[in-house]
């Protein structure tokens, strides 16, 4: 039989034992096993790191209303649930819950003080993190991993950027308010970022942007 296996002098070790016979106490033998070798970088000129990134990304770092790489993130509910600023937003409104219930788990929001989100920094900065060590990584060489690419470089990277500076701009806005965040608030600032995602030439209200 086995034993659990433990650590001696680095290595790892088995305890192999015959059970008992009549009085006789068991017999061990140890046996040691070489290390398990660390995971594999990948040769010169691959992208096994970008593609962890976005792994890590895609594992860890995806609204659950959008299904997109989180942007501004914000949450406001005892559970936690996080999702993007404009997502959020725009969600309540259609769903009518204004911002006094997750538009996930229909808790009550449990954000004290005027703003009605507790805006994820940590969160946001790990995603940007990621988003540039992908870009830095990659490596344009075949075989290409067209995701990857535009994850790096592409059609994909550039959505993230501009959902990302509308983000900022709607979690500053929303920042920026003195009073409750009405419904009819709420409509305008989905409504101006709606455009801004749309490509127009609409800046926020307030500039420029600090966000807490």
């Amino acid at each position: 039989m086995l034993s659990t296996p433990v650590l001696y002098h680095g290595a790892r070790v088995v305890r192999v034992f015959q059970l008992p016979r009549l009085d006789s106490q068991p017999a061990f033998q140890e046996v040691q096993t070489p290390p398990t070798p660390a995971a594999d970088p990948g040769p010169p000129g691959s992208n096994s790191l970008a593609a962890s990134f976005l792994k890590l990304i895609q594992e860890h770092f995806q609204c659950p209303i959008c299904w997109d790489v989180l942007v501004a993130p914000v949450t406001y509910c005892s559970s936690g649930h996080a999702a993007c600023v404009y997502c959020t937003l725009s969600s309540a409104i259609s769903l009518s819950l204004g911002v006094t219930k997750c538009v996930l788990c229909r808790s009550p929001n449990v954000v004290p003080g005027g703003c009605p989100f507790i805006y994820l920094r940590q969160t946001q900065d790990s995603v940007v993190s990621l988003m540039e060590g992908i870009a830095r990584e990659f490596q344009d060489t075949p075989p290409e991993n067209s995701e990857l690419r535009s994850y790096a470089c592409g059609a994909l990277r550039d959505d993230w950027q501009r959902r990302s500076r509308v983000g900022r701009l709607l979690m500053h806005d929303v920042q920026q308010l003195r009073g409750p965040l009405t419904p009819t608030e709420a409509s305008r600032m989905v409504s101006l970022a709606r455009l801004q995602l749309q490509g127009e030439g609409v800046g926020s209200a307030q500039l420029p942007i600090e966000i807490d």
